[in-house]
């Protein structure tokens, strides 16, 4: 990381002192989710928020980044460069990828991400994907059929409209 021993903004330290739930990812595992970890002060103010802290695991693996890669191997990574327990829960895709967006992921190289739930479950982290997070939550019932389901849209209805700040 450049600079070197970069501090995280006095900002970015009380965003996160108060959240409800803090969300990682999705995104590039080591060019978009770990440096954000390397800034010095985000790891200890994430491990000393009592918020919900959740990671949200890419649908497909990234050719030269992740090919190969599980469910535990990404949560092995930022438990790696971070700290361990940084998250307790994990939610990954249980949802058929459509042929044509995985055919168009097949020739960039990417591959669906397989989840090994035991091996998630042997570093202290919940699995829940997709499908069982809304009906935990009792959110299928309110989600419109058809209406694009994403974390933020999940959150709304875990915390409310008014706690969720969109970047």
């Amino acid at each position: 990381l450049l600079p070197e021993h970069s501090q995280a903004l006095p900002m970015a330290r009380s965003a996160i002192a108060e959240a409800d739930m803090i969300l990682l990812g999705p995104g590039s595992l080591y060019t978009s989710i770990i440096p954000n970890l390397l800034v010095d002060g985000i790891v200890e103010a994430i491990c000393q928020s009592d918020a919900l802290k959740v990671y949200v695991c890419n649908v497909m693996t990234q050719d030269g980044e992740t090919e190969g890669y599980t469910v535990s191997d990404h949560i092995r990574a930022l438990f790696q460069h971070s700290a361990p327990g940084l998250f307790d829960i994990c939610l990954t895709n249980s949802s058929p990828i459509p042929k044509g967006v995985a055919a168009r992921y097949v020739q960039e190289g990417a591959e669906p991400i397989r989840c090994d739930r035991e091996a998630c479950e042997a570093l202290g982290v919940e699995i829940l994907n997709c499908g069982t997070c809304l009906n935990y939550y009792g959110l299928t019932d309110k989600l419109r059929v058809g209406e694009v389901t994403n974390m933020y849209t999940i959150a709304e209805k875990l915390l409310g409209a008014d706690l969720v700040v969109k970047p």
